[in-house]
């Protein structure tokens, strides 16, 4: 059967295997917290995103949300929207844009909410050229990477057990080899289906 495409998982596989809420002890004092929630776009602002051609939009939509906290305060917050894509049907992909000019969600709303979160109308939804391709190999949902802004680069990411695994490569090698232990925390609710 050699030739023929692999496997694709199941959405509901690539939510619970890829997209659990995360949490990163960066040291003593500095935590990262991780958090995806199903996002809700108006029609215009699915016509402004734009994606690599030969790609077609599942309109299915993730907030995903890196707050970052120092001694328990809040520091940083970023936030980029995940759309899910297909191309002739084989594949589930990932394509990623960020949001500007969003004030940050709430970690409880975007974990608690049993509806999509909006995202807001002055929000500023650019592409990220990072493409996400999803497959199963041997029963383990992996992410194979691809970003080609500014510095190309490579990843692979998966979970087993709690933990989360993330590699990145680029023309030099592994980027971090000392990237800490990523904790899964849950799915959030609005993606329990």
């Amino acid at each position: 059967m050699s030739g023929l495409p692999a496997p694709v998982p199941h959405p509901a596989d690539i939510i619970n295997d890829l997209f659990q809420n995360e949490r990163i002890r960066i040291d003593d004092n500095i935590v990262d917290e991780i958090i995806f929630s199903r996002a809700r776009l108006t029609p215009a602002q699915e016509e402004q995103l734009q994606y690599p051609e030969g790609f077609s939009p599942l309109n299915f939509y993730l907030i995903y949300q890196t707050s970052r906290y120092q001694n328990k305060h809040l520091i940083s917050s970023r936030i980029q929207l995940v759309s899910f894509i297909e191309k002739q049907g084989h594949y589930i992909y990932g394509y990623y844009f960020n949001v500007l000019h969003q004030d940050p969600y709430s970690c409880y709303d975007l974990i608690r909410s049993r509806n999509p979160v909006e995202v807001s109308s002055q929000a500023t939804i650019t592409a990220t050229q990072y493409l996400e391709v999803y497959n199963d190999v041997n029963g383990t949902t992996v992410i194979l990477a691809l970003s080609t802004f500014d510095k190309p680069y490579a990843s692979l990411q998966y979970s087993h057990g709690c933990l989360y695994y993330f590699e990145q490569l680029a023309s030099e090698g592994i980027v971090d080899i000392k990237i800490p232990k990523t904790k899964l925390t849950g799915v959030s609710k609005n993606l329990i289906k």
